[in-house]
């Protein structure tokens, strides 16, 4: 039986979080409710959101390069990367996109988009960028470290000797390494913080579902997104709430 991304993120997030479980309202076929508490699901942006809670919205909202192969999790496999290659000595990783991806905007998904997004966790600062700072990278140097080379390749060189699987396991499973819409949290950026504001209550991801509604304290809304890459999502929206 083959689960969508929203089943496995849904059946994830029951095991570990206590108060969520499936809502007996009569609802569509197609349409799932999902009952969790809201009270600390006080920001989705992927910066600054490191709960079980705001990390399973997230999955169905953004991608990431690559994910963990369920059955067996040392191994992983391609999302947003098709393939990806590691330099003989260890210190530089390859990843090489696909070309058909758009955003929930429109707008095409980009390696600068991918490297834009891991500068931002890095100059945000929150608790997330813990991981890459463990790696040996900072404000000041991710953006030479982490580059698009072209539209689709992205490189990304270790600034320190480590072994390159554990960079592309952070790249799998951190809720930080999903991929931002670039310009559209530049659009709905204030005070120069890269859209952090707006990203609190939006998304700006390529996801299987879009955020439709948000209401704190209460519920949100996601429902499906026609243009997603990947396979179709069985369920037409859900639900989220108390």
């Amino acid at each position: 039986m083959t689960f969508s991304k929203l089943h496995l993120g849904l059946f994830a997030a029951a095991l570990t979080l206590g108060p969520m479980t499936l809502a007996h309202a009569k609802t569509p076929a197609d349409q799932l409710i999902v009952g969790m508490s809201m009270v600390n699901l006080f920001s989705i942006d992927p910066a600054n959101a490191p709960g079980l809670d705001a990390s399973g919205v997230n999955a169905n909202l953004y991608d990431t390069l690559i994910k963990r192969d369920q059955g067996n999790p040392e191994k992983h496999l391609p999302q947003l990367a098709e393939r990806w290659d590691i330099s003989e000595d260890g210190k530089q990783v390859t990843f090489h996109l696909r070309q058909d991806v758009k955003f929930h905007s429109g707008n095409p998904l980009t390696a600068e988009d991918v490297a834009w997004s891991l500068y931002r966790v890095m100059k945000l600062n929150f608790g997330l960028a813990t991981t890459w700072k463990a790696y040996g990278y900072s404000v000041d140097n991710i953006q030479s470290l982490i580059r698009a080379t072209d539209t689709h390749t992205l490189v990304i060189d270790l600034p320190q000797t480590m072994d390159p699987l554990l960079l592309v396991d952070s790249l799998a499973i951190s809720p930080s390494a999903v991929v931002v819409d670039r310009k559209t949290a530049l659009a709905h950026e204030k005070n120069a913080d890269l859209g952090a504001g707006w990203l609190v209550t939006n998304e700006a991801g390529s996801g299987p579902f879009v955020l439709s509604k948000w209401s704190a304290n209460d519920s949100l809304l996601l429902t499906r997104f026609d243009g997603y890459w990947g396979a179709r999502p069985s369920s037409s929206a859900w639900w989220c709430g108390t």
